[in-house]
């Protein structure tokens, strides 16, 4: 069992080590051009595809290494813009790592050959001949793999797979070497299966976009792991539900307007279109005061953010703007409104300051937000107040997060769906003591001495 489980799980190794997912070893047979057999290459092409999306995505990107030794223009790595604001948050990828390794190791070949010639600058670059013939195989199975993916013949797996910090990436280079544009796609497709279901003619995606605003502060402390993940999923929101505007705010406001070919076309054109860059403070007021001006009412206003929109009153505008915002002697329009505040810096689930606001909702936790979108559709549909108890319905629902019986059966307490004021606190209690009524009863200790046992045995 052991050897079956690691085989299914480092399916990469295989190649590696010179043979196929089947057994069969690597057929590194060159025609008279050179050139491997087209069906050699298919198969490794085969055997990338079919590894899970985190080992693929490191494999190809090992792979490009490679290639990178035949081209010094490839191999030097240049310090992008996004280079430098991973290390200002101490976020040094994997990726980033792995292009170093791939340069270093060109730069001690290209050593090597200086050693063995002259010195001259313009002395010969290496070529593919310092690689084995197993990683030129290998190589040509990678771009066969990429033409695949671009053809549509093979189709990324996204599961596992950091996308996060990929599209992030491919805004600040511009370069795809892992299928990134398949694999948004198949999440894509994954989450349409789970979100369109909800709506039918009585209420359709029109309906929830109307009512939809998403705002997403791009403020200088979201740099990281929290602007990348507000950003995917406005990418991902924008592209489902087709919406067509998209509000940032950091020292100030911008409103991006999305056509309906910016939504039709390839989704890594939509991805430029959509991304940005971090700059500025959070100063929460001025999105405020853009949604009064533009009369935008009786709306579900979902604020991406880092938590930096604490409601509590504090020193600055930024922290109190909340109060502002539901003075009905000062604003008309702004305290129609539901908002949901989503904290992208904090990983795990939480549910803090419940008893702020009926009509504000706070979230946090990256792993939250599809669950937090899920109930923005339900919410939106039943026209009810959206509570964080109804983020964790469907959170415990989820096909994806499979809980005894025991536990799901006390959701269906009345109690889950309370209209009162606060009512969160109550709902995650009364899940919790359903749970602990209906664990097992514990079997009652027994006492053995077994020194008594053993003097009785004899």
């Amino acid at each position: 069992m052991k050897t079956i489980v690691n085989r299914e799980v480092n399916l990469a190794d295989c190649l590696f080590a010179g043979r196929h997912y089947d057994g069969t070893p690597l057929n590194e047979t060159v025609d008279e051009n050179n050139a491997f057999l087209p069906e050699s290459v298919n198969k490794v092409a085969l055997d990338i595809s079919h590894t899970s999306g985190i080992a693929t995505t490191l494999m190809c990107k090992t792979f490009k290494n490679w290639q990178k030794l035949t081209n010094p223009e490839k191999g030097k790595r240049k310090r992008s813009e996004y280079d430098l604001q991973q290390e200002e948050y101490g976020q040094e990828e994997e990726y980033g790592q792995e292009e170093e390794y791939g340069q270093e190791e060109y730069e001690k070949l290209e050593e090597c050959e200086k050693g063995e010639e002259s010195s001259d600058e313009e002395s010969e670059i290496p070529t593919v001949s310092i690689l084995s013939q197993r990683k030129k195989l290998l190589i040509a199975g990678y771009v066969q793999h990429k033409l695949n993916l671009t053809t549509g013949k093979t189709v990324a797996k996204e599961v596992g797979v950091d996308l996060t910090s990929l599209a992030y990436k491919y805004y600040a280079v511009g370069e795809d070497s892992s299928g990134l544009e398949s694999q948004l796609n198949e999440r894509i497709k994954r989450l349409e299966a789970d979100w369109l279901s909800a709506f039918d003619e009585s209420f359709t995606i029109e309906d929830f976009k109307n009512s939809f605003i998403a705002v997403l502060d791009r403020s200088g402390s979201m740099g990281g792991t929290p602007i990348q993940t507000g950003l995917l999923y406005l990418l991902i929101m924008s592209k489902i539900f087709r919406i067509k505007e998209v509000i940032y705010f950091d020292s100030y406001t911008e409103v991006r307007q999305l056509t309906d070919d910016d939504l039709d076309g390839p989704i890594l054109d939509l991805l430029k279109k959509i991304y940005i860059q971090t700059e500025g403070s959070t100063e929460l007021s001025k999105v405020f005061e853009l949604l009064e001006k533009r009369k935008d009412s009786g709306k579900m206003v979902m604020i991406i953010t880092d938590s930096d929109c604490d409601p509590h009153p504090g020193m600055n505008s930024t922290i109190s703007a909340f109060h502002h915002a539901f003075d009905t002697t000062k604003n008309r329009h702004l305290p129609t409104n539901q908002y949901v505040i989503m904290n992208v810096k904090e990983t795990s689930m939480k549910f803090p300051y419940l008893s702020f606001h009926k009509q504000v909702a706070y979230v946090s936790g990256t792993s939250t937000i599809v669950f937090l979108i899920e109930a923005l559709i339900q919410c939106t549909k039943l026209k009810t107040q959206l509570t964080p108890g109804m983020v964790l319905q469907r959170c415990l629902e989820s096909k994806n997060f499979k809980l005894p019986d025991a536990i799901l059966a006390g959701m269906n307490n009345s109690l889950f769906f309370s209209s009162r004021e606060c009512p969160e606190e109550t709902e995650m209690y009364e899940i919790y003591q359903t749970w602990i009524k209906r664990l097992p009863k514990k079997r009652p200790e027994i006492n053995v001495d077994l020194r008594e046992l053993v003097d009785n045995l004899y």
